[in-house]
């Protein structure tokens, strides 16, 4: 007997929602817990030196982004507090060409929420890649390879943990949002 896809597909949330990640609608989404599973997730699939959060990289997004894309920042990886985050090179690699077409279908679902664009502003993208060259900077003995990436944050990344960077992602929600 087959299960039905529907019942394989659903999490549960930190906020206790039962989600098809699957099938993800504007009913699921919630700010505490993007917040709260964004703060666990280490990235760089925890090779780094100390946890480092992707809601920590996304707070740092949302600062270095101008204002009045902070939001967008501060959202741009929320799609992984549902789907969980993968690493760069298997991400973009022809295997996982059906998940970015999900992970792009869940960020969608989200900026919908939040009143945001669909399409992500090149400006975000853009502080990401910043954000990226300070974390292979501060996060990493040494990383050998040119990855052809603009300048880091002039200012070093400092450790937060999990609890601390979910109170502050939710603290840069209020403040971009009153």
């Amino acid at each position: 007997m087959n299960p039905d896809v529907s019942s394989t597909s659903r999490i549960p949330t930190y906020t206790g929602r039962l989600v098809d990640v699957l099938n993800l609608n504007w009913r699921d989404i919630c700010i505490e817990d993007i917040a709260h599973a964004l703060s666990n997730y280490c990235r760089f699939t925890g090779h780094v030196r100390h946890h480092y959060s992707v809601a920590q990289h996304s707070i740092l997004v949302s600062h270095v982004v101008p204002q009045r894309f902070a939001l967008h920042g501060l959202l741009h990886d929320a799609s992984e507090a549902y789907l969980g985050d993968i690493s760069r090179p298997l991400k973009y690699s022809d295997v996982m060409a059906k998940y970015r077409i999900l992970e792009r279908r869940t960020q969608e679902t989200i900026n919908g929420v939040f009143g945001l664009t669909i399409n992500e502003p090149k400006e975000v993208k853009h502080a990401d890649n910043v954000v990226l060259a300070t974390e292979l900077r501060d996060l990493f003995d040494r990383v050998e390879e040119n990855l052809g990436l603009p300048e880091p944050m002039k200012q070093p990344i400092q450790e937060l943990g999990p609890k601390t960077a979910e109170r502050m992602f939710l603290e840069r929600y209020k403040e971009l949002t009153k």
